[in-house]
């Protein structure tokens, strides 16, 4: 007999909006061939058109397996949860890459932090979403 997980309101609202964001965030990635996350790493890749749709693919693929995770497909909470440790672990390298990455550019004014700060908190929220996911 299988044993039914039980989840919050709140949990479920909050993967399908993580779900829902990387999905809408890989289909533009695809469709413009161009990745924001990827903005980091133009000064080491050059403008390669190849890497920013796969980068895409990646969203769009953990986007529909926090999607299809609402469900609760049986058998599919172990591929998950090992996906869902490589979604983090990707967050977590596009932060450092991307955001922090930037802090130099953070302290030239006071509306330079604020745009930082914009820019910084929605990544440290779908990481931190995605931690509470998870369980840690």
């Amino acid at each position: 007999m299988a044993v039914g997980r039980k989840l919050s309101v709140g949990s479920i609202i909050l993967q399908v909006g993580l779900s829902l964001y990387l999905i809408v965030s890989g289909i533009i990635g695809i469709q413009t061939g161009s990745n924001e996350g990827l903005n980091a790493l133009k000064s080491l890749i050059g403008q390669n058109t190849f890497l920013p749709i796969v980068m895409a693919v990646c969203q769009l693929v953990a986007g529909i397996l926090l999607l299809i995770n609402v469900f609760n497909i049986q058998g599919f909470g172990t591929f998950l949860n090992i996906a869902l440790l490589v979604i983090i672990v990707f967050w977590c390298i596009y932060i450092v890459l991307y955001d922090l990455g930037n802090l130099s550019a953070a302290f030239r004014s006071g509306r330079a932090l604020l745009d930082w700060l914009r820019n910084l908190t929605p990544d440290l929220i779908i990481l931190g979403g995605l931690l509470t996911l998870k369980g840690i």
